[in-house]
Formats: structure tokens, C-alpha cells, sequence
């Protein structure tokens, strides 16, 4: 299981400085440490895949996470904000592992035992924006191997004005 590290601060400070620019601007072609140099360290690089996957996320309180295939020569071949519907459609494409799924998606915002269909699971959550608006949480179940179960969306916790959460915002 991979092992994550907390944002750090300089990156935040970077994306945050970035203003109305973000990674998805980031052009096909670009060296990777162009990226670095703008926006700042990634929260983790997966070298053990083809291609390399690098990510920004801003996890566990932002709703974004920006991952780059990067080439062999360290030149970004894609990057896609992957917190989003359209990105979480990829999920339903193959069979994921935890692993996979962090060098995709970063480090999620919670980890917990949650149960579905009355059994114990080992649950990721990742806040994004639903529908690109409405803060919301994705939720992954994990089996005893590794692999992904099940998915879906819910509202993030922190949004709903029941009292539960008083003094969170």
C-alpha cells in the first residue's frame, strides 16, 4: 500500500498564487520540472507505472487532485483533474487496486471502516465538487485484498448544517 505524505505547504501556496491558472492548463509537451517549477511539488510520484504518474492534490480539505502521465524523458504527456464525475467514470472501466488508485487520485481526505451491505469495508473518501459545484464526497470500498468494491457520491459532511459539525468551517 502506497504511503502518503500531507500537501505541502509550499505547493498549497503555489496553486493558491496560481490565481485563475491551474495544472489542467498545463500543456501536452511540457517538462516536468516546468510544472514543478510553477505550481510547486507534487504530492507524490508513481515511477513504478508506464507512464510515470505525478499528482497535486490538494487533499485532505481541497476539492482538486491534478495528475500528469509523464514520460520516460520527464516530459508531461497529459494531466486531467481527476476529483471530478468525469474523472471518477474511469473507476467504473477496469478492475483498481489501492494502490493504482492513489497514483491516480492522490492521497484521499478520510480513511475509516464504513459498512456497505452490512459488511465492514476499508472505505477512501476524496471530496470534489459534484456536477463541478456541490461539495461532495467520493467514497471507495476496499476488500480484504486491495481491490475496489464499490463506489459512489454523497455530500461532503462538513456542508450539511445539522449541528453535528458546528465549528468545522
Amino acid at each position: 500500500m502506497p504511503r502518503f505524505t500531507a500537501l505541502p505547504c509550499m505547493t498549497l501556496l503555489a496553486l493558491l498564487a496560481a490565481g485563475c491558472t491551474s495544472l489542467s492548463n498545463v500543456p501536452p509537451g511540457t517538462p516536468l520540472q516546468t510544472a514543478i517549477n510553477e505550481y510547486g511539488t507534487p504530492t507524490q510520484r508513481c515511477s513504478n507505472t508506464q507512464p510515470q504518474l505525478v499528482n497535486w492534490s490538494m487533499q485532505p480539505m481541497g476539492y482538486y487532485a491534478w495528475t500528469a502521465e509523464v514520460d520516460q524523458q520527464e516530459v508531461i504527456v497529459s494531466i486531467q483533474q481527476m476529483l471530478s464525475d468525469e474523472g471518477f467514470k474511469r473507476l467504473d472501466q477496469q478492475s483498481w487496486e489501492a494502490p493504482m488508485i492513489a497514483c491516480w487520485y492522490g492521497p484521499p481526505a478520510v480513511e475509516e471502516i464504513a459498512l456497505w451491505k452490512g459488511k465492514p469495508y476499508h472505505t477512501w473518501s476524496y471530496r470534489y465538487k459534484q456536477g463541478g459545484a456541490f461539495n461532495s464526497l467520493m467514497y471507495l470500498y476496499f476488500n480484504d485484498e486491495g481491490q475496489l468494491v464499490h463506489h459512489h457520491p454523497g455530500p461532503d459532511p462538513r456542508d450539511i448544517n445539522d449541528g453535528i459539525f458546528r465549528g468545522m468551517d
